[in-house]
């Protein structure tokens, strides 16, 4: 289940992160809608054997390819967890992570050099109305798997692609590879973890809404003031 906790924040992008405000940015009310913009929903459900327990997981990103993007992770695992990460293009080597339940928030940096783990194409797929291209990483430890499907049809992919060229592959949130993006958008996720004893804990994610070109709240990119 470890893996599975630690590689929930990153699924976003569709995942990523945002940098603390300098206090020196221009605040406007909301960003002028265009193809700039894009906001992604996944909704998904962890099951984990050693807990016994099954975990409702909301991820919301909202992108703006001049600033950069942000993204929130809820779910209930005994206490309810609602975190941010927000990531800026002005500073590209750190991370922000914002809890909204402690009203903390913490500065990820980069963490050295990236892993490039080895992704098999399955096949083709349709989900919903995605064609999808099906990926496979099997861990080199063998207790643990992902199962990606990826489509270009997915709104707002371009920018998506975009933004991610310009984010730091070492920082320590980006612990899904970016190379998935070469086949398009997360449209689904599929993991199992194996623990300690034969338990296994599952994730399944899937995106539920994807909408480009819409109106942004530019204040969505800093951590609240409190």
């Amino acid at each position: 289940m470890r893996i599975i906790l630690l590689i929930i924040p990153a699924v976003s992008f569709l995942s990523a992160s945002t940098p603390k405000d300098d206090g020196n940015s221009e605040r406007i009310p909301h960003h002028t809608a265009d193809a700039a913009t894009v906001k992604l929903v996944y909704g998904g459900i962890m099951d984990s054997q050693a807990l016994g327990i099954d975990v409702n997981i909301g991820i919301n990103v909202e992108m703006d390819t001049s600033i950069g993007l942000r993204y929130e992770v809820k779910y209930d695992l005994g206490a309810k967890n609602h975190t941010a990460f927000y990531y800026k293009f002005s500073n590209p080597h750190q991370v922000i992570m914002y809890d909204f339940y402690t009203h903390k928030s913490r500065v990820i940096k980069e963490s050295g050099p990236a892993k490039e783990p080895e992704i098999s194409v399955v096949g083709k797929d349709v989900i919903k109305q995605y064609s999808c291209t099906h990926l496979n990483h099997q861990h080199s430890d063998g207790n643990a798997t992902e199962d990606y499907w990826m489509s270009p049809a997915v709104p707002g992919f371009a920018q998506v692609a975009h933004v991610l060229n310009k984010i730091d592959p070492t920082l320590k949130q980006m612990i899904i590879n970016q190379s998935i993006f070469n086949w398009g958008g997360l449209v689904e996720l599929h993991m199992k973890a194996v623990e300690d004893g034969g338990q296994t804990t599952t994730f399944n994610l899937y995106l539920s809404s994807a909408q480009s070109g819409i109106r942004i709240n530019l204040a969505d990119f800093d951590p609240p003031s409190k």
